[in-house]
């Protein structure tokens, strides 16, 4: 089976004509700003206002290049080729342009009914649906260095399959409905991947610095890593103003030991207080670094739905933690040869690119 894409008549020139005439209000908010009418601080907001549009545009344009969608996804199958668990659908090339897109179809339901508890088989799976996430996020973002930047629970489906020996228990139909979901296992299906996120050598080193301070609650890290992004192009007024407010917040969750285990506080609000922060300080983010901290953010909120034990930031301390040695071999090992994710290319990918220093 398969399925058609299509692109709406006439919705590239709206988008251009939208962002025109944003562009066009902003600017000339600005030319009243230099006539004095406005306050330092309102001009300093025009400015980010037209960096932040300029920024959300190219993105925006690319999700409705089809044909760019078709190659991303064939990027990804390819990366992912070695799991059974992270699954897209596969462009039927050469039937792919960019106002058309013919791909397979791809069965399941959405994950967001397994957040909202409404799972045709109930939330048995929600931890294992969530880890999934966590660890194809990881995967994008360590081993392949190509994001998916459109997360959100209407962009997943869940599917089932037995597991693996016991689909002719279930052919045969004497199994109960009850046993037939304890020998099922999830994967997950990414669907529209128009929107999609790469990064420098540089990005990749902060980012992943990043993660790791906020996996440790270190606010002071956390801001000297976010200010690292633009590095010479960096606007802020006061880094150091900012460097203790994010110090602050931060010294509070660490008081509430946020990431602590059975801990069901949503790590989400750890980078939504960034966010917030580099809002209020002017920082400059690069729109691409923005793209995957929001992502990140969306991915711990819904994972966080389905399992409120479940943080995809201590996914991440867990597996620098790992770097670093802190955990017994025995458990390592262990933990190796259960993980549904090819996960020692994340470690090895940790290696190859990222200079931690550990």
């Amino acid at each position: 089976q398969h399925q058609l894409k299509v692109r709406h008549p006439g919705v590239t020139r709206a988008i251009q004509r939208d962002f025109e005439l944003m562009l066009a209000v902003i600017d000339g908010l600005g030319q009243l700003c230099k006539l004095g009418l406005f306050g330092r601080s309102f001009s300093d907001g025009i400015v980010m206002l037209k960096e932040s549009v300029q920024q959300f545009a190219g993105p925006l344009r690319e999700q409705v290049d089809l044909s760019r969608e078709g190659q991303y996804l064939r990027m990804f199958a390819w990366n992912f080729r070695k799991e059974d668990k992270v699954n897209f659908p596969r462009p039927l090339f050469p039937l792919v342009s960019p106002s058309v897109l013919v791909e397979t179809y791809e069965p399941g339901e959405h994950i967001s009914r397994y957040v909202e508890g409404r799972g045709d088989r109930g939330d048995g799976h929600n931890t294992e649906l969530a880890r999934i996430g966590a660890r194809a996020m990881l995967h994008m973002l360590i081993v392949d260095n190509l994001v998916h930047s459109d997360l959100h629970p209407g962009n997943i489906l869940v599917d089932f399959k037995p597991r693996f020996g016991t689909s002719w228990l279930v052919d045969l139909g004497i199994m109960s409905d009850e046993q037939v979901n304890a020998v099922m296992t999830p994967s997950v299906v990414l669907l529209d991947a128009g929107m999609c996120t790469t990064l420098s050598k540089e990005d990749q080193v902060n980012m992943v610095g990043l993660f790791d301070s906020f996996s440790r609650l270190d606010g002071d890290d956390i801001a000297a890593w976010t200010l690292a992004f633009a590095g010479e192009q960096q606007t802020c007024a006061d880094p150091e103003a900012f460097r203790r407010d994010v110090k602050a917040s931060f010294d509070e969750l660490k008081d509430r030991d946020l990431f602590r285990k059975g801990n069901t506080d949503n790590g989400a609000e750890a980078l939504a207080n960034v966010l917030e922060n580099v809002r209020v300080h002017n920082v400059t983010m690069p729109g691409h670094i923005c793209a995957t901290v929001v992502t990140t953010l969306v991915l711990e909120g819904w994972s966080h739905q389905l399992d409120p034990a479940h943080s995809t930031l201590s996914e991440v301390r867990r597996i620098i933690n790992m770097r670093k040695g802190r955990e017994r071999a025995r458990s390592v090992a262990a933990w190796l040869e259960s993980v549904m994710l090819n996960e020692r290319e994340i470690l090895e990918g940790i290696d190859a690119h990222w200079e931690i220093k550990f």
